[in-house]
């Protein structure tokens, strides 16, 4: 729900409730498509439904109806999370701070995704190592 978007430090970011209770900022472009829908619709749904209590995979659900290009792979939550842990990792956000907005409790999540972040150039990763 649009009540859930918050501003934190200048941010919009989706407090997200549940076993894992977190705040997670909004990246760019969709901080200002999610900021337009809040200031248009206050205390819509985001997603265009509201999940039962009961339903632990309410975007999965969703995803499985909507109508995607032929060349469009499955969506599945688990892959959009990689994704989107990949392109925070390889923009080096802090890895616990990653793990936490994620709502991982473990590393396998990374595990997954550190096959796709590209190689660092050897000096400078070097450089990174030997830092004061």
């Amino acid at each position: 729900m649009t009540d859930d978007l918050v501003e934190r430090h200048g941010h919009l970011c989706l407090v997200v409730h549940g076993d894992h209770p977190r705040t997670i900022p909004i990246s760019p472009p969709y901080d200002v498509t999610l900021a337009q829908i809040k200031e248009d619709d206050p205390g819509a749904t985001i997603l265009g439904f509201v999940a039962k209590d009961w339903d632990r995979g309410p975007l999965g659900h969703m995803l499985e109806h909507i109508e995607r290009p032929p060349d469009c792979p499955d969506l599945k939550t688990y892959r959009l999370r990689a994704t989107w842990m990949l392109a925070h990792l390889d923009n080096r956000v802090h890895l616990n701070a990653l793990s936490q907005m994620a709502g991982v409790t473990s590393w396998k999540s990374f595990s997954h995704v550190m096959k796709f972040m590209p190689q660092p150039d050897e000096a400078e990763l070097v450089a990174e190592v030997t830092r004061p």
